[in-house]
């Protein structure tokens, strides 16, 4: 079992919901899909099962720091803790 933990991996993915557009439209509104919204943060398992999904935010929020707000507390196997490894960085290469 800790063997399938240490390879079980998770991914997270934020999708911007779109909605109406409201009287304090400025936080809602996405430059990057030019409409407004959501932002959802989502968790999923590699056969693409939904594992946990996050509040919804204003639409402006990066999803950077949406994830960093809306911090998963513990995904499949007690979850991870420590530092992230990133693709495409020098921290990222196989050994």
């Amino acid at each position: 079992m800790d063997t399938a933990r240490r390879k079980a991996y998770v991914i997270l993915d934020g999708t911007l919901l779109p909605i109406d557009r409201i009287a304090a439209d400025r936080p809602y509104y996405s430059g990057k899909k030019k409409h407004h919204g959501m932002n959802v943060q989502v968790l999923a398992d590699p056969a693409g099962r939904l594992s946990w999904a996050s509040d919804a935010l204003p639409g402006a929020t990066h999803d950077l720091t949406a994830a960093r707000a809306s911090r998963p507390s513990a995904g499949p196997g007690g979850g991870r803790t420590g530092t992230y490894r990133r693709a495409g960085t020098p921290a990222s290469r196989l050994r």
